[in-house]
């Protein structure tokens, strides 16, 4: 993990660090389960697949405060379009003993959520929650 030098003021509260270090920590998290999307997690029950889907959920929801109500609006029609195909026509199912793998959800499955992705990586560059802006290097939380 990437240490991060701490605000030193005394007793104060810097919001801005705890949400860039929870956006770190979501991105991070996404990356390392993009290794093996389609592997079981014993660790959380799902599989990384569904947990990639709720970290990015997540994500947004850190970020969601910043967004204009358009951009509410456009991203929270993709995360329910995606939700529904999550829902109806799952990767895997359980038939009898056995559970079925179905590559073509799969394939059209990860296109959508890698889409997804995107566009809320796209949103948080937009408003500068992602990387400082070189116009405003205070925005950055670690000096370089």
């Amino acid at each position: 993990m990437i240490e991060v030098e701490q605000p030193s003021a005394k007793g104060s509260f810097n919001q801005a660090f705890y949400q860039q270090e929870r956006i770190n920590e979501l991105i991070l998290r996404i990356d390392r389960l993009n290794i093996n999307p389609l592997e079981n997690n014993i660790t959380f029950g799902l599989f990384n697949y569904e947990i990639i889907l709720n970290d990015l959920n997540s994500l947004l929801a850190t970020v969601y405060s910043k967004l204009t109500p358009k951009e509410r609006e456009e991203i929270n029609q993709k995360r329910i379009f995606l939700a529904g195909v999550f829902d109806k026509y799952p990767v895997y199912r359980k038939k009898q003993e056995r559970v079925i793998f179905y590559p073509k959800i799969w394939e059209a499955f990860k296109s959508l959520l890698f889409d997804y992705r995107i566009s809320i990586e796209l949103l948080m560059d937009k408003h500068e929650l992602s990387n400082p802006s070189k116009a405003d290097p205070s925005r950055a939380i670690v000096n370089n």
